[in-house]
């Protein structure tokens, strides 16, 4: 029943270690963070209540009333309600699926940006890229490199380096490099241009 709290943050364990000068905390047993709505619980941690930065790594978990955060190691500031994730992370939210291995999260604005193998699963559509830029509240997703799109419902799927997925709509616009096919019963008609839109 240890309890931390500075300004908005609050920090519970069975055990806690806090260095008065450097205003570091530290535990290893297991530990829950909660800011306002978002809670996060990790197996260990360290506060620095000088930069608002907490570091959280073994099975990391962040719920939201909007998503779910899991990583192996996470980087939260409290001061900005952003979370950096480093490693293998998954998010989730009632639609959609997001797997990457770093990038970041503001949790106040649902903007997110993901590099290293990321997809974003959001049924019956899949987005493969190097690159994504995502936006929470307006479901509008920017790709960058060796993109990969799939629409299991229309039987399409398109590759470019650059696109603009819209999740609201289910559409896909891509330039540079941009090739879609169209499955037709037992073939595959494949366009190439400039510029193409899916929808």
């Amino acid at each position: 029943n240890v309890r931390l709290t500075d300004n908005s943050m609050t920090l519970t364990s069975k055990d806690l270690s806090y260095d008065m000068s450097s205003r570091v905390a530290t535990y290893v047993n297991g530990g829950k963070v909660t800011d306002g709505e978002a809670v996060l619980t990790s197996r260990t941690g360290y506060y620095y209540a000088f930069t608002n930065d907490a570091f959280f790594r073994n099975d990391v978990v962040l719920k939201h009333p909007k998503y779910q955060l899991e990583a192996d190691t996470l980087q939260y500031n409290t001061g900005t309600e952003t979370a950096f994730f480093h490693g293998p992370t998954r998010i989730t939210n009632e639609n959609s699926t997001v797997l990457c291995r770093k990038g970041y999260y503001q949790t106040n604005t649902g903007i997110a940006v993901f590099h290293d193998q990321v997809t974003l699963n959001n049924p019956p559509q899949k987005l493969l890229a190097d690159s994504i830029y995502y936006n929470r509240e307006t479901g509008i997703g920017k790709a960058f490199r060796h993109i990969v799109f799939t629409d299991t419902a229309q039987q399409v799927i398109q590759f470019s380096n650059v696109a603009e997925y819209d999740e609201k709509n289910n559409s896909i616009f891509s330039t540079d490099g941009s090739v879609a096919g169209y499955v037709m019963e037992d073939d595959t008609l494949f366009i190439g241009g400039d510029t193409i839109r899916t929808a």
